[in-house]
């Protein structure tokens, strides 16, 4: 009953032609040099405080053992990549970049793999040869999971930055900064971030986004929790993402048990047939 109630709200929203827009009001009318140069100056705090861009950049590549768990049927039925709720995975990754793989742990579809190389799609189940089907699902779950865990270390690679100013959420109150690519402006291909940094500790609390990469209109928000160091770094392990920073109504959540960097995987284990390439939105090349 899920996917009527869902293709119904897909298409009104489609029809209102609503697109999200994250800008805070302060940038609603453009972003002013003093803006932009705050906003940078904060995501080289943030980036240090979890540990740097030469560390992150020396440690090539990181495996993290994760559950990801999804509480409403609504939800699970509409949007949830998995076979079932809680689903454990080992996911790794060519850090800073959108090579990578997961792999199922236990569960009925234990030991499939999915990959993603160069936007090229492929999975693989246990003792079959791998398969290059192209899959919107890996596309997307692959490289969105490595980057929100890496965001801390990636999001300055945004072309437009800009401090947004102070936001409470849930009685604390965070610096905000505004990021995206080309123009502060909403586009229908170019998500947009906003990232609520502890004041105190320069850390990522929350961030919230859009995910064009879907629809146009939809956007969430991700609260990050327990900082842990792995190898000089720091990545969390707990992810909970909600409709808004500080938002009740829990899409689903991250638990991140393990992680470990420099794994110095061979090239063949990110990219097993490197000739192969596509664009993100595109035919093979």
């Amino acid at each position: 009953m899920a996917r009527p109630l869902l293709t119904l709200f897909l298409a009104a929203a489609a029809l209102a032609g609503c697109t999200a827009d994250l800008r805070p009001p302060t940038l609603r009318s453009g972003v002013a040099a003093d803006q932009a140069a705050q906003g940078r100056a904060l995501l080289a705090k943030m980036l240090a405080a979890h540990g740097g861009a030469a560390r992150f950049r020396a440690a090539r590549d990181a495996r993290f053992t994760l559950t990801d768990t999804w509480p409403q049927w609504l939800n699970r039925t509409a949007a949830m990549p998995w076979p079932a709720s809680g689903q454990r995975l080992r996911a790794e990754f060519l850090l800073g970049q959108d090579d990578g793989r997961l792999t199922f742990l236990g569960g009925d579809e234990d030991g499939w793999v999915w990959g993603v190389q160069d936007w090229a799609t492929w999975t693989q189940r246990p003792g079959q040869a791998r398969d290059w089907d192209d899959d919107d699902d890996v596309r997307f779950w692959v490289p969105t999971l490595a980057y929100f865990l890496e965001l801390p270390f990636r999001i300055g690679e945004a072309t437009v930055v800009a401090h947004g100013g102070e936001v409470e959420v849930a009685g604390q109150t965070y610096t905000t900064v505004f990021a995206s690519w080309g123009t502060a402006e909403p586009q229908a291909d170019v998500d947009q971030y906003v990232l609520y940094l502890d004041p105190q500790t320069h850390r990522l609390a929350y961030a919230a986004y859009t995910v064009r990469d879907m629809y146009g209109f939809l956007k969430g928000a991700v609260r990050y929790q327990d900082w842990q160091p792995v190898g000089g770094l720091l990545f969390p392990q707990r992810m909970t993402m909600t409709d808004v920073p500080g938002g009740d109504d829990v899409t689903h959540e991250v638990l991140i048990e393990a992680a470990d960097v420099e794994l110095r995987q061979p090239d063949d284990f990110y990219r097993p047939e490197p000739a192969r390439a596509q664009a993100k939105h595109g035919a093979d090349t």
